[in-house]
């Protein structure tokens, strides 16, 4: 990705650890791959005491958005929500670079990214970016495992739903 300016990992309004733990892997990568800093972002509040208790203790730096923020940010990519899905803060005015997550595709015609991995056979989209991570030759570190560890688990309810056999070899990576 040759394309100067800054990057936004947004997840959902209000986030959850599969959602936080697909932001770190994805800044992880864009740091260790392409020398990028990756601004983490959500438009809601994180209400859950165990979503507030992981950005503090994996020491994640996530940003409140408002939908006007997006236009500071030359690559826009939605981790573990998807375009107009009702719960995150992009616009239609606002074209979006980079799209990855595990939920069925919402309203695809409504929207396009320059790259998107949508796999709703994946039980967490942490998977995904687990899967990555390994293809990128991205060392690991504790903090960046335990997200994606409880990120997974968390999604599939301790593999217990919908996890896929990529989530079970992740989760016990």
């Amino acid at each position: 990705c040759k394309r100067r300016g800054r990057i936004l990992a947004l997840m959902q309004d209000n986030p959850d650890p599969d959602g936080i733990a697909s932001a770190m892997a994805f800044a992880a990568l864009m740091r260790h791959r392409l020398g990028k800093r990756v601004t983490i972002g959500y438009g809601g509040q994180v209400g859950r005491a165990e979503n507030e208790a992981m950005l503090e203790l994996l020491h994640v730096k996530a940003k409140h958005v408002v939908p006007r923020d997006l236009s500071q940010y030359a690559i826009l990519c939605l981790v573990d929500t998807q375009p107009f899905s009702g719960n995150n803060v992009c616009n239609k005015e606002r074209p979006i670079q980079v799209v990855i997550d595990h939920h069925t595709v919402a309203n695809r015609n409504d929207w396009q990214a320059e790259v998107s991995d949508v796999r709703p056979h994946y039980g967490a989209t942490s998977t995904i970016l687990y899967e990555y991570l390994l293809a990128g030759h991205v060392d690991i570190d504790k903090d960046l495992a335990t997200a994606l560890f409880y990120g997974i688990l968390s999604d599939t309810q301790e593999l217990g739903r919908q996890a896929s056999a990529a989530d079970v070899s992740a989760f016990h990576a």
